[in-house]
């Protein structure tokens, strides 16, 4: 009996080490979703390797956020360069890739229009929703609604639910509409020179509206 109850302890203890050697090699190749469970509580190195396969798999998803962040900076860099001369064209190709590289629904960009001194006022210069280009004329007078409010405060406004009486984008187009509302104002050092609004049913993360404000400066 005690032969048999040592046979059944080195059993238990190889089967456990089996387990151990799999779930290093699954964090070693990379599959943090990799399932573990310890053999009691006292079990010092599997509580370990779980610690390590948390820490790594935050680590990963930090450069996946960094690595998004740094080519999405790139890729407009590369657009601002190519299409500086036209600011309509600029414009839409802006927000239309802005739109996409953030798995967003809709986006606008909008632009102090001063050229007449007496007559200042927020123009919609760019619209894309739904992957089309939006044409609509849209003027919004300094200081109104949350887009005012933007170029007012000069900084980034952020709203997870939508008031319903906010005019959207695809207002009476039929579309259902977003509820996440991102508004980041372009400035450069302290001077506002418009903002850019992002509009998606999804949460927009925190690394997201980091990228969306680095963008505008």
């Amino acid at each position: 009996d005690e032969i048999g109850r040592m046979a059944e302890a080195i059993e238990s203890m190889l089967v456990g080490l089996k387990a151990k050697v799999e779930f290093a090699e699954n964090i070693g190749k990379g599959n943090y979703e990799s399932k573990f469970e310890l053999l009691s509580e006292e079990d010092t190195m599997g509580e370990a390797l779980m610690r390590m396969r948390d820490n790594l798999n935050q680590a990963a998803e930090q450069d996946s956020k960094r690595n998004w962040a740094s080519e999405g900076l790139a890729k407009f860099a590369d657009i601002l360069r190519s299409r500086n001369d036209n600011i309509n064209e600029l414009s839409d190709s802006i927000i239309s890739n802005l739109v996409k590289y953030m798995n967003a629904n809709q986006g606008a960009l909008f632009l102090i229009n001063d050229d007449n001194s007496g007559d200042s006022f927020i123009e919609m210069v760019a619209c894309y929703a739904y992957n089309r280009k939006k044409f609509l004329n849209k003027r919004i007078e300094m200081g109104e609604g949350i887009i005012g409010q933007c170029i007012l405060e000069k900084e980034t406004i952020y709203m997870s639910d939508i008031p319903d009486g906010y005019v959207h984008i695809t207002s009476g187009l039929g579309e259902a509409l977003p509820k996440h509302l991102l508004i980041v104002p372009l400035k450069l050092d302290e001077a506002i020179f418009g903002v850019v609004e992002i509009d998606s049913f999804q949460k927009i993360e925190p690394h997201q509206i980091e990228f969306v404000e680095k963008l505008g400066e």
